[in-house]
This record gives C-alpha cells, sequence and structure tokens, in this order.
C-alpha cells in the first residue's frame, strides 16, 4: 500500500531564500523613504503657501511700506526651500542625514529658546517694575 491510499501524508520542507527578511526590512525602509518624501513635500508647499501670503502681506496690504519687517521671514522660507528640494532629489544616504540635521537643529533651536526663557524672565520682570514704577 502506498502512503496517499492510507491518508498519511509526506511533509514538504519549503526553503526560505536567505534574501526573504531582506526584502521585509527594505519594504520598510521602502515605505519610511515614502513617508519622508511626502512629509518634505508637504512642508514645501505649505511654506510656498506662507511664501505668498507674505508677499502678499508685505506688498499689497502694507503696500510695500514694511518691507524690512518681512525680509527675515523672506530669507528663512527661501532657505527652506532648497533645503528640502536637497533632501527631495538627494540620495537616501544623504537625505537621512539631511533629515536628521533638520529636526536635531529645530530641536535644539526650541531648546536654547526655552533655556532663554527661563534664564531671562525674572531678570525681564524686574527691568519691568522699574520702569513702569
Amino acid at each position: 500500500m502506498s502512503d496517499s491510499k492510507s491518508g498519511a501524508r509526506k511533509s514538504v520542507r519549503v526553503q526560505i531564500p536567505p534574501s526573504a527578511p531582506r526584502t521585509i526590512v527594505w519594504k520598510k525602509v521602502r515605505y519610511l523613504n515614502n513617508v519622508n518624501k511626502k512629509f518634505f513635500f508637504s512642508i514645501l508647499i505649505f511654506s510656498f503657501l506662507i511664501l505668498l501670503y507674505q508677499i502678499y502681506k508685505s506688498e499689497y496690504y502694507y503696500l510695500g511700506e514694511k518691507r524690512k519687517y518681512f525680509i527675515n521671514i523672506f530669507i528663512f522660507l527661501i532657505i527652506l526651500k532648497i533645503y528640502i528640494f536637497f533632501i527631495l532629489f538627494s540620495g537616501k544616504k544623504i537625505s537621512s542625514y539631511l533629515t536628521i540635521f533638520f529636526f536635531s537643529s529645530i530641536f535644539s533651536l526650541y531648546l536654547f529658546e526655552g533655556f532663554l526663557i527661563y534664564k531671562y524672565d525674572g531678570f525681564l520682570l524686574e527691568k519691568k517694575k522699574k520702569i513702569f514704577k
């Protein structure tokens, strides 16, 4: 009698290629890379809208009289756009380094601002009390 007639099944061994775990990891990396590009593309569009609003406010609302107040914002937004273009159109490794630099610099600036507020808040209150007495 053969095994197939008696109902016993043969165990079939499936060999998983050694590259299989890497493909799962690369799918995650590709997904994160797409999320990264979508995030920075949305920041690019948002900065473009802010730039248009600032141009409207500077040139049409104030008729170009207060342009010097908006020049810092213009320069920041243009530098931000150039930086994001580098992130979007560079290689994976350079893009990841630029992303890390971007977020760490933002975090550092907020941390430094918090330090300044913590350190000089009492000093400014005392100075205001002396002025208004």
